[in-house]
């Protein structure tokens, strides 16, 4: 995905909140050069790229669908159901009666 320029400008913005300052250490800390290469293998030169804290990630969405179902419902979600997600990167580690309730869904 390339980035307009006024989205860049936006993100940079939003960097600078010193509200969000460890958020974009811990950002920053994760950029890395990445070498690229065509699909037949060429290789093409260097890119920014950046680290995912998958995890991290996972307990966002995990936190958002709770918000969203009591938003939406009035009501946690019932006894004895439980939220969760998984990055695909990482569904393999899904322990196999949640990843077989997944997939059946």
């Amino acid at each position: 995905m390339t980035l307009t320029n006024h989205e860049t400008r936006g993100t940079l913005r939003s960097l600078k909140n010193p509200n969000k300052q460890r958020f974009t250490q811990a950002l920053l800390r994760s950029v890395n050069n990445l070498a690229v290469h065509s699909p037949t293998g060429i290789y093409i030169g260097q890119r920014l790229a950046y680290d995912v804290d998958l995890d991290r990630l996972c307990r966002v969405i995990e936190r958002s669908t709770l918000g969203l179902h009591l938003e939406e419902f009035k009501t946690g979600i019932p006894v004895g159901h439980h939220c969760k997600a998984y990055a695909l990167d990482r569904f393999a580690e899904a322990p196999p009666a949640q990843a077989r309730d997944v997939r059946t869904i």
